[in-house]
């Protein structure tokens, strides 16, 4: 089971991967520019959506800042290595949490999302799967 150090080292490696191949090829005009979203929800989904978010105190929880406290609700519905430690249930959980969290002020703000919402989306599942991988839960050897 990886430390939290390592969850972080594995998960922005992987997303400044992603973001060299996505500037590549953006550059040479093979993908639109929105898809920058997918490197920044792997570094976001790692730091700041981690399936540790069902405990306090934990560090992903702590870079939250003041804003960590309207996480409490998410970390008492679930138990640790539960449902939150799941490949696809775990990630949309933290999704559907933050954007009920988030829409209000992007409604107030007038956002209409785009596909590097989507982007994003998936760039926090592929940090998901990272921090699996690195727990032993999945691809056991």
């Amino acid at each position: 089971m990886a430390s939290g150090a390592e969850h972080d080292l594995h998960g922005l490696m992987i997303a400044s991967g992603i973001l060299c191949l996505v500037t590549v090829l953006i550059g040479g005009g093979h993908l639109p520019l929105n898809t920058l979203a997918l490197p920044f929800g792997v570094a976001f989904g790692t730091l700041c959506l981690s399936p540790d978010m069902d405990m306090a105190n934990t560090r992903p929880y702590r870079r939250w800042l003041f804003l960590r406290h309207l996480w409490g609700p998410y970390a008492a519905m679930f138990s640790h290595r539960g449902l939150s430690h799941s490949l696809l249930v775990g990630p949309a959980t933290r999704l559907i949490y933050l954007a009920l969290l988030v829409s209000p002020v992007a409604w107030y703000l007038g956002y209409t999302p785009d596909s590097g919402l989507l982007f994003f989306s998936c760039g926090v599942f592929l940090a998901n799967a990272i921090h699996l991988w690195g727990d032993g839960i999945l691809w056991k050897g």
